[in-house]
């Protein structure tokens, strides 16, 4: 089995490596994928765990979906972190990704976690984490019985899948970032960046147009240098999930 995933916060990367433990499979991050023009897997079983964003898969998940290939027959599961508990048009998404090739989603659940936008209080963000571990558990019976309830559309993704993401737009408010001075050209955001949107020129973070809405270089950044422009996503104190650290990303 393999699970692929993809975090900015580390709420879906803590998910993928409870889910892998527990089932001795190997975790993939899709960021290590974005150069291949085809993603081949050759287990009967493959996972997908990504988080919500606005009821929607993130746009580089799309991306890895539409060059996966896998053998006929393939079960497929999805977790779906999001802060509300609801993935929206996510597992329909990646069901008709799937279909393209010839397959189906055949388990599909959700994760609430604390999100990575929108402020929440201390106090609400253990609670959300403490209930997540019932969460996995449940999902975990699902995994380790081949549970097999999504219920397809049998759609294909349309031509217009990947830029029918939300704030597809490169210049999206939700997607601008100030760099303040104290920054100090450590390189976490650019090692971090799934897309590899940002470089260090100069002792300090530059931002291009391929932000995939994740904000990990705003929650990893150890002086808190990477400010959202819109004033009200900058109110949102730096989040990361208390059990995964930078390292955890960077493993191969």
């Amino acid at each position: 089995m393999k699970i692929f995933w993809f975090s900015g916060t580390g709420n879906s990367l803590w998910t993928a490596k409870k889910l892998a433990y527990a089932a001795k499979a190997e975790l993939v991050n899709i960021a290590d994928t974005r150069d291949m023009d085809t993603v081949t897997v050759e287990d009967d079983a493959v996972g997908f765990v990504f988080p919500t964003y606005w009821g929607d898969i993130p746009r580089p998940a799309k991306e890895f979906l539409l060059k996966l290939r896998a053998p006929k027959d393939t079960w497929f599961f999805a977790v779906m972190t999001s802060a509300g508990g609801d993935s929206g048009v996510s597992f329909l998404c990646i069901d008709r990704a799937l279909y393209a090739q010839g397959q189906k989603l055949s388990l599909a659940r959700n994760i609430t976690m604390p999100g990575n936008l929108l402020k929440a209080s201390a106090k609400n963000e253990k609670a959300i984490l403490k209930g997540t571990e019932q969460e996995l558990k449940d999902i975990l019976w699902d995994v380790f019985h081949r549970t097999a309830d999504f219920k397809s559309e049998n759609k294909g993704p349309g031509k217009r899948f990947v830029q029918q993401t939300p704030f597809r737009s490169p210049n999206a408010l939700i997607k601008r970032f100030r760099i303040t001075e104290d920054c100090d050209g450590c390189g976490i955001c650019a090692q971090l960046c799934p897309t590899g949107n940002i470089t260090v020129t100069d002792g300090k973070a530059v931002h291009g147009k391929n932000c995939a809405n994740c904000y990990a270089c705003r929650h990893w950044c150890p002086k808190a240098a990477t400010v959202p422009v819109a004033r009200m996503f900058g109110k949102r104190p730096q989040y990361h999930h208390p059990s995964i650290r930078v390292k955890d990303f960077l493993k191969k």
